[in-house]
């Protein structure tokens, strides 16, 4: 692309991809705060001034992969929460369909969970808005479960936000522990156990 042409939203996305490839592969083997932006642009094959258009900062740059990863795992959450299905049935495939992208992604994912407590205010915000929606999802596929007679009367909310919190940490640090190969309970038996107290008797 010659200088001077501006590039359109998805090619900027492209090279914002691409940019993210080269980062993630030097955060995982070097450590995110050994990182430099200038070795982020070495290996994105540009200038750091050019980086610089694309990511503000590293920050920037391990926002790109929660929000996307976010936005991923809400897309599938919607798509099922619509499906003609039973309550329970709707929690289990959108619970197992979380499951399937961080462990997908999961050497990205630990890092995240390293990382996440030492991001700014700002980029906490923007990840808790993103969270908020997709918890927002599991409330009326819930309520649904309610109305239904298939679900507990219970909290929605209160709910919604104990089976997010309840699927997510301990797979990180099942993955710090680097369980995936043990015989032990794995993401199955996590969602058997939140169901079984959430269904009706």
């Amino acid at each position: 692309m010659p200088r001077g042409v501006p590039l359109s939203e998805e090619e900027r996305d492209q090279v914002r991809r691409r940019i993210f490839q080269r980062a993630s592969q030097l955060f995982l083997r070097q450590g995110f705060h050994e990182t430099s932006m200038r070795q982020v642009a070495q290996a994105a094959g540009m200038g750091k001034t050019t980086l610089y258009d694309y990511f503000p900062g590293k920050e920037e740059i391990l926002l790109f992969f929660v929000e996307k990863l976010l936005d991923v795992t809400h897309v599938a959450a919607a798509e099922i929460s619509q499906m003609d299905l039973p309550a329970p049935e709707k929690l289990r495939r959108i619970l197992q369909s979380l499951w399937i992208v961080l462990e997908q992604n999961q050497a990205m994912a630990v890092l995240v969970s390293w990382e996440a407590s030492r991001l700014s205010d700002q980029a906490a915000r923007r990840v808790a808005l993103r969270r908020e929606n997709y918890r927002r999802l599991l409330e009326v596929v819930i309520r649904q479960g309610i109305q239904e007679g298939t679900l507990r009367p219970v909290s929605p909310e209160l709910a919604a936000l104990a089976i997010h919190s309840m699927m997510t940490m301990p797979f990180y640090d099942w993955l710090r522990r680097g369980r995936r190969d043990d015989a032990g309970p794995g993401p199955e038996a996590l969602v058997d156990l939140i169901l079984r107290g959430l269904e009706a008797a």
